[in-house]
């Protein structure tokens, strides 16, 4: 993948799906994979879409995870996965929570949620590249005024 790429990080404590997990997605997208919500943080940066985190995890659990990434970075799609039917999560899906998604997962659900994060990132870089030429368009004009009036 290109170093301008989107990344999906996927946060699982259980190596066998973060494995899975990889190995199903990563022709399609540039992923990285992250043991615990500590590791996920440290890891959240501009080029991240999408973060999949597994509820139920030692320390920090998805719920709490995605809660903090809502605060550090909004512009991320926050998605959730677990083996259980927890009612907690359920309660927080379009504050906290855009998408939720049970295991074993159906990888064309998770795919097609990816797809429309990675697209939202891109569009979203697409704005502020285009805002940064016309801050330069704009700088530019404003230094030929002045050497144009210092004439």
């Amino acid at each position: 993948m290109s170093e301008a790429a989107a990344l999906v990080l996927y946060v699982d404590d259980e190596r066998d799906n973060r494995t899975l997990f990889e190995a199903q997605f990563k022709r399609k997208f540039d992923v990285v994979t992250c043991a615990s919500g500590e590791e996920a943080l440290e890891r959240v940066n501009a080029r991240v879409a999408a973060l999949l985190a597994d509820q139920r995890m030692p320390g920090m659990t998805g719920l709490q995870l995605l809660e903090r990434v809502r605060d550090l970075a909004p512009s991320i799609r926050r998605l959730m996965i677990t083996a259980y039917d927890d009612d907690e999560p359920k309660r927080h899906i379009d504050g906290c929570i855009q998408g939720y998604f049970t295991k074993p997962w159906d990888k064309r659900l998770i795919e097609t949620a990816l797809d429309d994060a990675v697209a939202e990132w891109a569009c979203a870089a697409a704005r502020e590249a285009v805002v940064d030429v016309d801050r330069v368009v704009a700088e530019d004009e404003r230094r030929r005024a002045l050497w144009a009036a210092a004439k």
